[in-house]
């Protein structure tokens, strides 16, 4: 009798935090996606640990943008999304950044992280959503 195996690869874990590049984050379209300040971060670990807090929340948070400057913090989501600090399982505080909702009409960017615009002082970060094969 023949024996058959299944390999599978092991799951990322949720809230995987990916190094996009210096800047911030951008989609294919090159616009900027709808941000949230984190008031509640003030080191870029704090940033990286709200976003590893993101993934039992929600869905929605794509990633984040860390100014290192002024040690500043934005969560991104897509422009028709929302999130509401109830959503997180530790306090945070949020405050809706209007800066990126002014350059872009439409609200925001849409879909997936592709890249930093190389903007000095800032580093963009993306959640890699765990998978099975």
């Amino acid at each position: 009798m023949r024996q058959r195996s299944l390999n599978f690869h092991q799951k990322e874990a949720d809230g995987e935090n990916q190094l996009v590049g210096a800047g911030m984050c951008t989609s294919a379209a090159g616009q900027y996606y709808k941000s949230y300040r984190v008031e509640s971060a003030s080191s870029e670990y704090e940033c990286l640990s709200t976003l590893d807090a993101s993934a039992s929340a929600t869905s929605k948070v794509l990633g984040v943008e860390f100014h290192k400057p002024s040690q500043s913090c934005d969560i991104l989501v897509s422009g028709g999304d929302k999130i509401e600090p109830y959503m997180f399982s530790r306090p945070i505080a949020l405050k809706l950044n209007a800066r990126k909702e002014a350059a872009d009409e439409k609200g925001g960017a849409s879909g997936a992280i592709v890249s930093g615009d190389e903007t000095e002082g800032w580093n963009c970060w993306k959640r890699v959503p765990g998978y099975f094969f």
